[in-house]
């Protein structure tokens, strides 16, 4: 009787747990230590599309275009995810994980090692325009 109970805990403590909402992420994110901003979406196959972007000023200062910062996803395991940062002299592997409702951390560790906190950028549809305004 011992072995049995012993059996299914065993069995029950390797079991992971698969209700974490992956859609948390999906969405704007501003960091308090870039000036990117990060907008992440949920592909159809379950994986991630991150895209990191800042505004470059042109001429006289008038909008000269976006600037992007190639990320790439690799998996998602506990309610976090993995990706990796890739230019010719910088490498990073960076961990997001949730802090509460509209705030996460994403780790890095490689070329630079901190932490960026983001804030999720809340937008409402403005019904009569059709159009997202920031709340």
């Amino acid at each position: 009787m011992k072995t049995i109970a012993l059996t299914i805990l065993i069995l029950l403590s390797n079991v992971k747990d698969t209700s974490f909402d992956y859609d948390y992420y999906s969405g704007n994110w501003v960091g308090d230590k870039t000036k990117y901003v990060l907008f992440i979406s949920k592909k159809i196959d379950g994986d991630f599309d991150f895209t990191n972007y800042k505004q470059k000023q042109g001429v006289e200062g008038n909008f000269g275009g976006f600037e992007y910062s190639p990320e790439k996803y690799v998996k998602k395991i506990n309610g976090k995810l993995h990706t990796y940062i890739s230019w010719t002299n910088y490498y990073c592997d960076l961990v997001y994980e949730p802090i509460d409702k509209n705030k996460m951390k994403a780790v890095f560790t490689g070329d630079w090692d901190g932490t960026i906190i983001y804030t999720r950028v809340l937008v409402d549809v403005d019904r009569n325009n059709k159009e997202q305004v920031a709340k």
